[in-house]
């Protein structure tokens, strides 16, 4: 309880910025990726040309020649042999005549295959994690420029990657989730799951998997819910998100302007009981059909800041036309191993359904990605403000809890 309350007292502002200065104090040192002309490294790097950027091709960095070559993280050894490169890391010999001797007609190295794509990662890779400094040497990040690609534009169903993904520290985003907090006002506890998730369907852009760009139609659902933690496990409400969203990426840039609609519905059990003891029903017909549009930038692959927020044409129930966000999160681009790395979100929102009083979270602890970057975290959560539950909007709560979080 002394945990609790002293906890409480400090601000999601003072929280972040210690955050900050601890991340820079421990990671801000400059990661050194040596020359690889007759250069030793810990781990090889492997040249190649690959024009589709399907593996790790960071461009822009101090060890790639100024040639069209890119980058592309850890290898096998017999894949740094076909580009010239010894088991021990060094830049044996590197030319277009030694480049075209190992190299199929889509000028990549026949030991990779003939279909002209670079393999994403290579089991040998799985080794290699957030921690190990020759790996972050290798990836974009740490004031480093993200990848850039020359690849035409073209239109895919079902694309692989996201362009904008969702605010990690927004408990009102479609995706896989649960979160299990205790809250200050009604001196309860709860466990508030969301179910749902969203699905990339259609793209005009590059098919780079990691920092794809264009323009992408995405689809997205979600039931948010409130249950009790203790006793009956009443359901107290239930939030039914639907919406299309449509996002652009190039460079550092993220958009996104799209449709959403929400309504809110009280739990049956809820209604029940507070019928028996008041005599009264309280539920509210709240509804949300929004324009919401969001701006995201990207310092490197690590950082994403963005701002962004909705206009409600539609609505009952006590919703108000403008709703504003702002946010940054700490989350870095990592291979798909074991190991995982840390990451941290907050987020800042102000409703006119409220008067516009701050409403900020704070989310830290540990993640997984795919080779898409879909993320997978675990770890503890903080807010602030006017419930997430849209039957409760009015009603301001302090939550402290853990989650865990699947975003597509």
């Amino acid at each position: 309880m002394w945990i609790k309350r002293n906890f409480n007292q400090i601000s999601i502002a003072r929280l972040f910025i210690v955050s900050i200065l601890t991340h820079f104090a421990i990671w801000g040192e400059n990661a050194f990726c040596g020359s690889v002309m007759g250069q030793e490294a810990a781990v090889p790097c492997v040249m190649t040309r690959d024009a589709a950027c399907l593996g790790y091709p960071w461009a822009g960095m101090e060890c790639v020649p100024e040639d069209a070559l890119i980058l592309r993280g850890q290898s096998d050894p017999e894949n740094a042999a076909a580009a010239g490169i010894s088991e021990t890391g060094s830049l044996d010999t590197f030319s277009d005549e030694g480049m075209a001797a190992g190299s199929s007609s889509a000028g990549m190295s026949s030991s990779w295959g003939t279909s002209g794509e670079l393999p994403l990662y290579s089991p040998s890779e799985e080794q290699y994690h957030y921690w190990d400094p020759a790996f972050r040497a290798c990836i974009p990040g740490f004031g480093r420029p993200l990848p850039t690609s020359g690849e035409a534009w073209t239109w895919q169903a079902l694309p692989g990657g996201t362009l904008y993904r969702a605010h990690f520290a927004s408990n009102r985003e479609s995706r896989l989730g649960i979160h299990f907090i205790n809250e200050d006002t009604t001196h309860d506890a709860y466990w508030d799951p969301t179910l749902g998730g969203r699905i990339n369907f259609l793209r005009y852009g590059t098919t780079n998997r990691l920092y794809p760009e264009g323009f992408q139609l995405d689809l997205e659902c979600a039931a948010i819910a409130r249950l009790t933690l203790t006793g009956d496990r009443d359901l107290h409400g239930t939030d039914y998100r639907v919406g299309a969203p449509l996002t652009f990426r190039k460079g550092n840039w993220e958009f996104k302007l799209g449709y959403y609609h929400i309504s809110s519905h009280m739990g049956d059990e809820w209604i029940v009981k507070n019928y028996e003891k008041t005599g009264e029903v309280y539920r509210i017909n709240y509804v949300r059909d929004c324009i919401t549009w969001g701006i995201g930038f990207r310092p490197d692959a690590n950082w994403r800041f963005y701002f962004g927020g909705d206009y409600v044409f539609n609505c009952d129930g006590g919703a108000k036309p403008w709703q504003f966000e702002l946010g940054a999160e700490y989350s870095p681009m990592m291979l798909p191993n074991f190991q995982g790395s840390p990451f941290m979100a907050v987020h800042f929102r102000w409703s006119e359904d409220t008067d516009f009083e701050t409403y900020s979270a704070l989310e830290a602890g540990w993640q997984w990605k795919t080779v898409y970057q879909h993320t997978m975290r675990v770890g503890l959560y903080a807010m602030a403000g006017h419930a997430d539950q849209y039957q409760f909007y009015d009603r301001w709560e302090k939550q402290i809890g853990a989650g865990f979080w699947y975003d597509f």
